[in-house]
């Protein structure tokens, strides 16, 4: 049995750089990259890099839809924030 599952909805609205990189299973440089171009949107608050959840689900979504590219929308299953 697998106990001590994490979810997306485990973290809070606004996830860190260290809670991207736990999530997504990255390193801090490429975490970093994907903030730096644009790929993981984000804000800023008191200098600090921040990433609202839905911005997290948002990358998640566009990596799935690309590896899985077809025309019948009803194949999809989207990611949903909770």
């Amino acid at each position: 049995m697998i106990e001590n599952v994490v979810t997306l909805s485990d973290y809070p609205d606004l996830l860190d750089t260290k809670q991207v990189q736990q999530v997504l299973g990255l390193g801090r440089s490429i975490v970093y990259t994907l903030i730096r171009n644009g790929e993981i949107r984000h804000m800023k608050i008191h200098g600090k890099i921040r990433i609202p959840r839905r911005y997290l689900v948002e990358y998640i979504n566009t990596l799935w839809y690309s590896e899985n590219n077809t025309t019948d929308a009803g194949k999809f299953t989207v990611m949903k924030e909770v």
